[in-house]
């Protein structure tokens, strides 16, 4: 599942992954409902309109019937978070986002 190949600056590779290894094992083990309590950062996406126009063209959430709801964000650092999808009480890692660019913020108190 994991999008290693898109050329996109969020694509997903094992080393890229090991960067954050320390961050990934402290989430390993809990509930879906204990990470999103931890931390408002991590949730699903019920509404793709507000994810970055190249991610939401991306046929890949269509062609392997992602359904709203079930792309999950989870924080692993100040800007970066992984994105996957929740099958069940599976995380299937889809994209690491390591700028914050697949849902931009506006910056706090500017």
């Amino acid at each position: 599942m994991m999008d290693s190949d898109s050329g996109f600056p969020w694509s997903c590779t094992y080393s890229k992954l090991t960067r954050f290894r320390q961050s990934i094992l402290s989430i390993e083990g809990k509930s879906f409902k204990d990470i999103e309590r931890e931390n408002t950062s991590n949730h699903n996406w019920d509404d793709y309109d507000v994810l970055d126009a190249r991610a939401r063209a991306r046929d890949y959430l269509l062609k392997h019937k992602i359904d709203p709801g079930a792309l999950w964000q989870i924080r692993l650092g100040a800007k970066v978070r992984l994105f996957g999808v929740r099958v069940h009480n599976i995380f299937k890692i889809l994209w690491l986002d390591t700028e914050h660019q697949i849902y931009k913020t506006e910056k706090r108190n500017t």
